[in-house]
């Protein structure tokens, strides 16, 4: 399924089992819908919204908030039922998740302009070429320009599912919604532990590990030479000179390992 329809029936979905939930979605307008239906019923929400349905004055939504939707609604389009709003509202997992579903509309109808004034400038570009000038594309240049100004600042709006992400970011929550650190952001999340790790491993491939490797290649000799030496020597003498040496070679490994 195509996931911003599936976005946009989540965020109506959300809406009539919440009505709630458009005082977060200020920034959301039926514009941004792609389907006619779901722009009409939108649209019809926020009306009824502005003369103050009983839905949205106490915590219990009565079945008239659906049905007066759909009604008003009906007035603007055509082969919307209330069997279609009931089904976007089985079709809504988490109400209190509209904000991020209305993200998502928004994304899909900043796409879908960007693309349709994309094509404005090629079909003028293209005109122009044959005619033998610039004016129709420097024309529609100028309009693209205005439009991704535009744009940038509806989507800079008020669009915060804010709760779990302010509990997670703290004061980089404001910021980041609105993608003025998203950069740092990435950084401390991503950036600066993925470097941390690689200047681990490379201490433990060049220093610790090629360390112990040498200890563990030397350690076999040493046996050999204190097995030997005990056939003729004190063997006491000889593994306690053993042990001391296999003590020191550790103490070096870990302050060396401290040190780096």
């Amino acid at each position: 399924m195509n996931p911003l329809l599936s976005a946009e029936q989540a965020v109506l979905g959300a809406i009539l089992l919440d009505p709630g939930q458009l005082a977060h979605l200020g920034w959301l307008a039926p514009a941004h819908f792609e389907r006619p239906a779901h722009r009409a019923l939108f649209s019809a929400m926020c009306t009824l919204r502005d003369k103050h349905h009983p839905a949205l004055a106490g915590d219990d939504v009565p079945l008239s908030w659906i049905t007066d939707a759909v009604a008003e609604a009906g007035r603007h389009v055509r082969g919307l039922t209330d069997v279609y709003a009931h089904s976007l509202v089985q079709g809504c997992p988490h109400p209190e998740h509209a904000p991020v579903y209305g993200r998502m509309v928004l994304e899909g109808a900043i796409h879908r302009t960007i693309t349709q004034h994309a094509i404005r400038l090629h079909q003028a570009a293209r005109a122009d070429s044959v005619r033998g000038d610039v004016e129709g594309a420097l024309h529609q240049a100028d309009v693209l320009t205005g439009v991704l100004r535009d744009l940038s600042e509806s989507w800079g709006a008020e669009a915060r599912p804010a709760d779990p992400g302010r509990l997670l970011l703290g004061g980089l929550h404001r910021r980041a919604a609105t993608g003025f650190h998203l950069d740092r952001l990435y950084s401390a999340l991503a950036v600066t532990p993925v470097r941390a790790g690689a200047r681990l491993v490379r201490f433990l491939d060049t220093a610790v590990v090629d360390t112990y490797v040498r200890a563990a290649a030397a350690l076999p000799r040493l046996l050999g030479a204190a097995a030997r030496r005990a056939q003729t020597g004190n063997i006491q003498t000889y593994l306690g000179a053993l042990i001391a040496a296999a003590a020191l070679l550790t103490c070096a490994v870990v302050l060396y390992a401290a040190g780096a």
